[in-house]
């Protein structure tokens, strides 16, 4: 069994808040709608499960994940994203997605 050792964010144009948290800002359109899609890398690449699990507040009612990690806003706010490795190593990585018109 190979674990994941790492979890890299990968999206470009990223800013960071004084902790060193990575976070996106996504203009939404006149419907207030928006979408953004966390690219990520998993080490090392041969890990026997490279799956990944996205946690975030599911009560939220502005934003949605899918498995793939597409967020989709239907209004303006934030959320922060945990990427989480299916195979139970003790690595994460975070993100903080913020909506706004």
């Amino acid at each position: 069994v190979i674990p994941v050792s790492e979890i890299e964010i990968l999206n470009k144009d990223l800013r960071y808040l004084p902790d060193g948290t990575p976070y996106a800002i996504v203009s939404l359109d006149s419907e207030g709608r928006g979408q953004f899609l966390i690219e990520y890398k998993v080490t090392p690449e041969n890990a026997t499960d490279t799956g990944i699990s996205f946690a975030y507040d599911t009560q939220s009612t502005i934003a949605s994940i899918d498995d793939h990690g597409l967020v989709t806003f239907t209004g303006q706010g934030f959320i922060d994203v945990t990427l989480i490795p299916n195979d139970g190593s003790d690595v994460s990585a975070k993100i903080k997605i913020i909506a706004r018109k």
